[in-house]
């Protein structure tokens, strides 16, 4: 379900649609759905789509409070946040349960702290940090325990230090 640059929209017309398998209300830039999620009833909408694989809220200057209801989409293998207002450490407790994720996009938001808060994520392909503000290369080691990354993002953001290769992430 495409519902990307929809002004009209409101969560509760979700509710019959509890089936859905992806969902896309990405803005471009534009804040269409600042307000639409002010509520609680909005977040919980989001609850109910149990069944959602592809979620994409990319640009729509949400912050650190869409994780706690984003946890019980617990069939998610593609998660779209980038270039939203999310902030400070990865939430750890909210992510806990998405552990068929396959795709996460973080990129564009203003968050640091550990990339080990998201180790517990095993079936990871493609991780995108960049243009954030992490700054310890050394806790990047951490990311090796991702055994099925294939791509990872970490362009601008603030290393201290190089950045290991390849070749060190992927020893043991």
């Amino acid at each position: 379900m495409d519902l990307k640059e929809n002004p009209l929209l409101n969560l509760s017309l979700l509710h019959p649609f509890e089936e859905v398998r992806s969902l896309n209300l990405s803005a471009p830039g534009f804040d269409l759905f600042i307000g639409f999620f002010d509520d609680v009833e909005g977040y919980k909408s989001l609850k109910r789509l149990r069944n959602l694989e592809i979620l994409d809220l990319s640009s729509n200057r949400f912050n650190n409070s869409i994780f706690p209801f984003l946890n019980a989409a617990t069939s998610l293998t593609s998660l779209f946040l980038r270039n939203n207002n999310i902030e400070g450490h990865i939430p750890p407790k909210e992510l806990k349960d998405l552990t068929n994720l396959e795709l996460l996009d973080l990129s564009r938001n203003q968050l640091n702290g550990s990339v080990s808060e998201l180790t517990h994520l095993k079936k990871l392909k493609a991780l995108d940090l960049s243009y954030n503000l992490f700054s310890s290369s050394m806790e990047l080691q951490e990311l090796k325990k991702l055994t099925n990354l294939e791509v990872l993002g970490l362009a601008k953001n603030h290393f201290d230090g190089p950045i290991p290769v390849e070749e060190e992430l992927a020893s043991s």
